[in-house]
């Protein structure tokens, strides 16, 4: 019988494994969490290369969501200085990730999945730039898919990570409810950014396991602070 964490066993389980070791959702405080079987939506890439993506939300992201932003620790705060630090983690996460692994394994892709290690990334800049560019009122596009190596698909990373920058500081607790145009939908702007960062930590768990199939450690395990004097688990 296979192992649920073998390395034959299929990329949702894979995603699991990864996820229990720490290396999904850290970003938003998240550790053990089911991340490939729960889909927040489904994005029709076909139709993105034209401008019009469809959105099929789950009832799951109401309740994830919510459960997400009571476990941040952040209470106290306000709900836009929430959003703006789960931003700022996934944001630093994926930077990393593009970062550490080789130009030539930029290709590498499970046998079975739809993308290589590349074309995650390339997704991530892609969608991050037409959500952050639907709560700005503005059209952006990267055009990340069309790029192939790994200086490239960082550059793009980073054009889309200072493009979103701009949409999450112009959020405030004032604003945060204000109706903009979404994927031929209506949503709030707190509601549009949010749903960036649970998509970015939802491709980063597959990125986290594409990293590990290389013997590569992901950055949210690599670079998690030491506690009580205890050595870090790789």
């Amino acid at each position: 019988m296979e192992r649920p964490c073998s390395a034959n066993s299929d990329i949702a389980r894979r995603q699991w494994c990864s996820s229990a070791k720490g290396d999904a959702f850290t970003g938003l405080r998240f550790r053990r969490v089911l991340i490939a079987p729960v889909r927040f939506a489904k994005i029709n890439e076909a139709a993105f290369g034209q401008g019009e993506i469809r959105i099929q939300m789950k009832t799951a992201t109401i309740f994830i969501v919510t459960t997400m932003l009571g476990a941040t620790g952040l209470s106290a705060q306000s709900i836009s200085a929430e959003v703006k630090a789960q931003w700022t983690d996934i944001k630093e996460n994926l930077t990393k990730a593009a970062d550490r692994i080789s130009d030539a394994d930029y290709a590498f892709k499970p046998e079975g999945e739809p993308r290589s290690y590349g074309d995650l990334i390339a997704h991530v800049a892609d969608v991050q730039a037409a959500i952050c560019g639907a709560a700005k009122g503005e059209q952006k596009r990267i055009g990340a898919g069309q790029k192939k190596t790994k200086a490239e698909l960082i550059a793009a990373l980073k054009e889309s990570n200072d493009f979103c920058d701009s949409a999450y500081a112009a959020l405030t607790d004032a604003n945060a409810n204000d109706m903009v145009a979404m994927f031929g939908g209506m949503r709030t702007r707190v509601g549009a950014l949010e749903f960036n960062v649970v998509h970015d930590n939802e491709v980063y768990g597959s990125i986290a396991v594409y990293m590990r199939m290389k013997n590569v450690v992901p950055p949210t395990t690599a670079d998690r602070p030491q506690m009580d004097g205890k050595k870090k688990k790789q």
